[in-house]
């Protein structure tokens, strides 16, 4: 068996299992999505930067500032869309307080680093932070993951994936992402229109959620073995 063939194997495994565990335990499943997410959107934001004191504890604390500033910021949006699995509403009176330990937390172990400029980094995650705080879910969530997040990783894949190409660098990179791409998207897009017949609007939102969730679960896993080994 070649080693793609392994590759979409366990892609598809982990996509498997993962969806079975949102069919038996939901709330389990999103507990583990934002878990696991937090420590990815960590690890993504140091990706040209070497941690090296608690680095796993930096990713994962970093991670959880700018994850509990989109949720909790429109706390009661959140519970809306979290309903039919999880009722957050009793912590309501947390969110702020949990907010501010974790930008503080987040501040204090991005401190203790040797890095250049750090002063920069730390200036980052604070005027982000705020920034994050005052947009809707949605639009934060957007801003977050699609500049701050998505386009560095990008970058770093595109710099390896393309590291022996002389020329059509963009296109090579292009041919070799686009499968399972097209694929997801396509994928999503298709289970979300047969939903909408059966689902209402908030059921719609909770559907996509998962969906991401799927995506993603394989997703952190492929990113977190090529980025350790791009550290190595």
């Amino acid at each position: 068996m070649s080693g793609l063939s392994i590759f979409i194997i366990k892609y598809l495994g982990i996509i498997g299992a993962y969806f079975i565990l949102w069919m038996i335990f939901p709330a389990v499943s999103l507990a583990i999505f934002l878990l696991i997410s937090a420590y990815h959107f960590g690890q993504g934001h140091f990706i040209h930067l070497k941690i090296v004191k608690y680095k796993r504890l930096t990713y994962f604390i970093v991670g959880c500032n700018f994850l509990g500033v989109i949720l909790f910021s429109d706390y009661i949006a959140t519970a809306t869309i979290l309903e039919s699995i999880v009722d957050i509403t009793p912590f309501i009176d947390y969110g702020s307080i949990t907010m501010i330990s974790l930008f503080i937390s987040s501040l204090i172990v991005v401190s203790i680093q040797n890095l250049n400029k750090i002063h920069l980094l730390l200036a980052e995650i604070i005027v982000l932070s705020f920034l994050l705080y005052l947009l809707p879910v949605l639009m934060a969530f957007i801003l977050y993951f699609g500049f701050w997040h998505a386009l560095p990783s990008m970058m770093a894949e595109f710099d390896s994936l393309t590291a022996n190409i002389q020329h059509g660098k963009i296109k090579k990179f292009i041919v070799q992402l686009a499968p399972f791409s097209i694929i997801s998207f396509i994928g999503i897009g298709l289970i979300l229109f047969l939903a909408t017949s059966y689902l209402n609007e908030e059921q719609m939102i909770l559907l996509f959620f998962i969906l991401v969730s799927l995506i993603s679960a394989p997703h952190i896993w492929v990113m977190n073995n090529f980025l350790e080994k791009r550290e190595s």
